[in-house]
């Protein structure tokens, strides 16, 4: 899944979470699409099992962006477009 695969390639992942904050998913999903492509969010590649499984993805720095969890339930009063949701799945 998601998290096999994020710790596989050496990301580090975030969870984000609003617990009954009226946030919306818009909002929500604009914010982890922040976090995962924000130069400011890179990080040397995690080790699993002692070595790195891919390296295809890494940044010029030989750094890589998290990989990001959004909790989004309950946060429909303000849904994401389609566009948004198509950036958040990548």
């Amino acid at each position: 899944g998601f998290v096999q695969q994020a710790l596989r390639s050496g990301r580090r992942l975030v969870l984000m979470t609003f617990s009954s904050m009226p946030v919306g998913e818009r909002t929500i999903l604009d914010m982890a699409i922040e976090a995962c492509t924000s130069e400011q969010l890179v990080f040397p590649p995690r080790r699993l099992n002692g070595h790195i499984t891919s390296t295809s993805t890494l940044g010029s720095l030989g750094s890589l962006g998290v990989a990001v969890i959004a909790m989004t339930s309950g946060q429909d009063h303000d849904p994401a477009p389609p566009e948004t949701m198509t950036k958040a799945k990548l």
